[in-house]
């Protein structure tokens, strides 16, 4: 399967899990702590490291490259951290737009540190994907843009660090793989030791630190069947949207990875905030204008040629 399909799954994938933390933030969380939620994430990286060692088990790896895998889960984490926290000051639709910089952090880090160069037509496809994003931005709400330096900051925080997470993984893997990752089952290994890193940093942070640990405990005697639902619907995406991502960049170039996977999620959280503002206005919260529905159907057209580029260099 191409990882092009592949990131688009993903992407789709990864919106609904979106409106689920901005609903656990606003509606369960109260905008109070939400960061707390990734303390859940533990149990279920933890049973997720017993699966792998018990129907799949590890090949041998150097130390560091264990060490790499290991700090490449713990940075992911603690990316959600800001990520939460901007959460609180902003909506989805607001932080998929502010996650186009993604791309842009990516090529970087990918042609400094991964040796990743681009191809002319595949420069041409990134700039027609983020020219996609451009024409999002410019049909929607200005207001939106005025986010303030909290949000602004938090969220090209958390970016930041999920870049340099991404960029290690990368790295460990490419010197890893062929001298000690064999077979298709290859990448199980390094994403047990991420699972390691991830579970161990959110569940240090979210039962050892008090403020993260009452809140969760208060959320959980205030709405239980609501703080269930919003764990169970957004750790099972979110672990799944993790894995298909390391193996993704593990295959294709991190850049246009990331342009591919970001700008999608920009269309589909528009998308799906105009359906949720009608059906469940708690989600959406979405305004539906000509100008935004016209722009992003610009968007959606330069989207797809850079897709369509793609898929050419690709064969």
């Amino acid at each position: 399967m191409s990882w092009i399909l592949l990131t688009l799954i993903l992407a789709a994938t990864i919106t609904v899990g979106g409106f689920i933390d901005n609903y656990a933030s606003d509606v369960v969380f109260k905008k109070r702590r939400a960061e707390s939620f990734q303390a859940t994430s533990a149990i279920i990286y933890a049973i997720l490291i017993a699966i792998i060692l018990i129907f799949v088990g590890l090949q041998n790896l150097a130390w560091w490259h264990i060490a790499v895998f290991v700090l490449a889960g713990a940075l992911d984490g603690a990316g959600n951290i800001p990520y939460f926290k901007a959460l609180k000051f902003t909506e989805t639709t607001t932080a998929t737009i502010l996650r186009q910089t993604h791309a842009i952090f990516a090529l970087v880090a990918g042609f400094l540190v991964l040796g990743q160069n681009i191809s002319p037509l595949q420069l041409v496809a990134f700039i027609f994907i983020l020219g996609a994003a451009v024409a999002a931005l410019l049909g929607g709400n200005k207001n939106r843009l005025k986010l303030g330096r909290n949000a602004l900051f938090l969220m090209l925080f958390a970016i930041f660090v999920w870049v340099i997470s991404e960029t290690i993984f990368v790295l460990a893997f490419n010197h890893a793989d062929g001298d000690y990752l064999v077979g298709p089952s290859a990448i199980w290994t390094p994403l047990f030791w991420f699972s390691v890193g991830k579970g161990v940093l959110s569940g240090t942070l979210g039962f050892g630190l008090k403020s993260w640990r009452v809140r969760l405990k208060n959320v959980w005697i205030e709405s239980p069947k609501n703080l269930a639902l919003s764990v169970l619907g957004a750790h099972s995406i979110r672990v799944g949207a993790d894995y298909l991502w390391r193996y993704i960049i593990t295959i294709a170039p991190i850049a246009l990875a990331t342009a591919v996977n970001n700008v999608s999620r920009l269309f589909l959280t528009f998308g799906f905030g105009l359906a949720f503002s009608l059906v469940w206005p708690t989600f959406g919260r979405e305004k539906i204008t000509k100008k935004a529905v016209l722009h992003h159907l610009i968007g959606v057209v330069l989207a797809a040629i850079g897709v369509v580029l793609l898929q050419i260099h690709l064969n």
